[in-house]
């Protein structure tokens, strides 16, 4: 969806595809993993090696810039070796298995990343070290995947994540229900009313944040800080019109924002 207003609302399948990318970053975040955004990346140009992109996070290769669902950093660094980072890419898909070229497209990337340079420029000519890290790459997905993806991916240490199994009925079916939900309420507002995917997917990050820390300063006297700055509450309206849904058990407000519990 872009930044402008359009009578187009967009379609179910690519709404069940960002809410799976959002599942699997709170799986990120309660399996060790801290979630990364170009904020993590307090470096300016040349240096930076995260930073935002059009439709989501881009981090640098030596040889170009690479979108990805979701970044994480494991909380530990293994001893005497890199910190690690994983990228994540996330397929919601109804009976296609993943092929061959999304896992190659997989190969190629973590290896320009993994190639990027270990020193840059500085103002007078002198060189600096850039901090390295370990990444490494997991695909997902709802339809499984080909012979040869699996062949390719078990070659070059790409990790495959078969969620079309049993096991995962119920997380299918969440992703599914909320998408069609999502999408109901989208081509039920007014055009002018319809916030951005950007604006969704931050509301849900913040979320997962609340209910992962369980502190939410409506219920304890010491707010929790992140990146943002966010005032987080459990109110069940909010007076920021510009989320025209309504909020269940929590929302999240910018700073200089007015929530009320009324």
């Amino acid at each position: 969806m872009t930044g402008k207003v359009t009578g187009k609302v967009i379609g179910k399948g690519p709404l069940r595809g960002y809410l799976l990318e959002e599942v699997l970053a709170w799986l990120l975040r309660s399996s060790g993993f801290e979630l990364l955004s170009h904020r993590d990346d307090r470096d300016e140009e040349p240096w930076k090696v995260l930073k935002e992109g059009k439709n989501g996070l881009l981090v640098r290769g030596r040889g170009a810039w690479h979108q990805v669902d979701a970044l994480g950093q494991f909380r530990y660094v293994p001893p005497f070796s890199l910190p690690v980072r994983l990228f994540v890419e996330a397929k919601y898909l109804s009976s296609t298995p993943v092929g061959l070229a999304t896992v190659r497209n997989g190969h190629g990337v973590i290896h320009d990343v993994n190639e990027g340079e270990t020193t840059t420029l500085g103002s007078l000519g002198s060189r600096r070290p850039r901090t390295r890290y370990r990444y490494n790459y997991a695909i997902f997905s709802t339809s499984g995947f080909s012979k040869d993806a699996q062949d390719y991916a078990l070659a070059h240490q790409i990790s495959l994540i078969d969620l079309s199994g049993p096991d995962f009925d119920g997380l299918r079916k969440l992703v599914e229900t909320e998408a069609d939900a999502l999408h109901a309420a989208l081509t039920a507002s007014p055009a002018a009313q319809r916030p951005k995917i950007h604006t969704m997917r931050e509301y849900l990050r913040v979320l997962c944040w609340v209910r992962t820390r369980a502190t939410c300063p409506c219920r304890r006297s010491s707010a929790p800080r992140s990146t943002a700055s966010r005032t987080l509450c459990t109110a069940d309206r909010c007076s920021d019109s510009s989320w025209p849904f309504p909020r269940r058990r929590s929302c999240w407000e910018w700073p200089r924002r007015n929530c009320t519990t009324s």
